[in-house]
């Protein structure tokens, strides 16, 4: 007992009294961990992570004393890595930073469903009764059935109400952690990986045995899938060349794109379920593994000229399972949480269960 509160109290020692310093700390390791996301999960990766968010948290403890860390958190709000973006926006609304609510609004709306949490946290701990019209908004139309819920109850539940203090703290409860040495109510900034981490039962997706989906006027089923990853390449003929996928599960994966004429180049480390063509210079990839964690993402893959640029288009409920492709840009991904629809720039929609013959064991979820 004696040597964890020793380690406790130097670990507290080590955090800068003064805001602005310890804000640029975490915005230089935000600023690391985010230059890494196109590595793949590395040991480096995910001690960046785990010290960004022990640094975020650090100062969402010290609460609205601490808006001098404001500025250096805000250039992290454009990081490439939606992680270090939702983190530093969390932790921007614990510490009261009232600048932030017209950004939150703007990812009411985003494609990434983990940006639209993000924003749901922020207006929580900031908003007013103002706020409760946009946030009925994204009730209505949000692609994401688990961020259309969390935003009627928001919009529902009062914690909005002008009369409480902006930036006052957590609306609820489970928001916060007890310091098992000193007692502290802290608030929690968290990753964005424990937003996956939920029971089934409390995402509002019906199971669907037989792994039948409408979207729309077409109906679609695991039989209609594109070619899965697998421990030996799936090849995609592209331009002079072909982009080679695998998907190992535990043991990762990788898109590699084979010139005609040269040596392969890696372009994305991940283990990827499927990928598919949308235009001349453009395929989609999916990946993820439902292994330690239960993750999935999005990623257009574009080629400019010899060169390839991949940008995470978007976040998965949990781990992709399977793929369809509806042509003209449009994909369908099955999840553990349901059958999610990208349109080749962002998600738009979810499909609805129908009847069908089963699906076979290994997508029986």
């Amino acid at each position: 007992m004696l040597i964890e509160l020793a380690l406790t109290l130097l670990l507290t020692a080590q955090s800068a009294p003064d805001p602005a310093v310890r804000g640029d700390q975490c915005a230089r390791l935000g600023g690391a961990f985010g230059t890494s996301w196109t590595d793949g999960i590395t040991a480096e990766r995910i001690a960046l992570e785990r010290d960004f968010y022990i640094c975020l948290n650090e100062i969402a403890d010290t609460g609205r004393t601490a808006i001098g860390a404001a500025p250096a958190l805000h250039r992290e709000l454009d990081n490439p890595d939606r992680a270090v973006r939702n983190g530093v926006l969390r932790t921007l609304a614990h510490i009261g930073d009232q600048s932030v609510v017209p950004h939150a609004h703007q990812l009411l709306e985003a494609g990434d469903f983990t940006a639209s949490l993000a924003a749901l946290t922020a207006l929580e701990l900031l908003g007013t009764e103002a706020d409760v019209e946009p946030l009925r908004r994204t009730a209505a139309g949000h692609w994401s059935a688990i961020v259309r819920q969390r935003a009627w109850q928001l919009s529902l539940s009062g914690a909005l109400s002008d009369t409480r203090e902006p930036g006052s703290g957590p609306a609820r409860e489970e928001a916060m952690r007890v310091d098992p040495v000193f007692g502290m109510r802290i608030p929690r900034v968290p990753r964005d990986r424990d937003l996956y981490i939920l029971p089934l039962s409390d995402w509002p997706y019906p199971s669907c045995p037989s792994e039948t989906f409408r979207v729309a006027s077409e109906v679609v089923s695991w039989r209609d899938r594109i070619p899965e990853g697998q421990p030996t390449p799936t090849t995609l003929r592209f331009a002079d060349g072909s982009l080679r996928y695998t998907g190992r599960g535990e043991w990762g994966g990788e898109l590699e794109w084979q010139p005609d004429d040269g040596p392969p180049e890696q372009i994305v480390s991940d283990n990827i379920v499927g990928a598919t063509r949308t235009s001349a210079r453009t395929v989609v990839v999916v990946a993820g593994l439902a292994h330690s964690g239960d993750e999935g993402r999005v990623l257009i893959v574009e080629r400019h000229g010899d060169h390839w640029r991949a940008e995470d288009a978007a976040s998965l409920p949990s781990a992709p399972l399977w793929v369809v492709d509806f042509g003209e840009g449009r994909i369908g991904i099955r999840t553990a949480r349901g059958f999610h629809v990208f349109d080749g720039r962002r998600m738009i929609g979810e499909g609805q269960c129908e009847p069908g013959p089963l699906a076979p064991p290994e997508f029986a979820r």
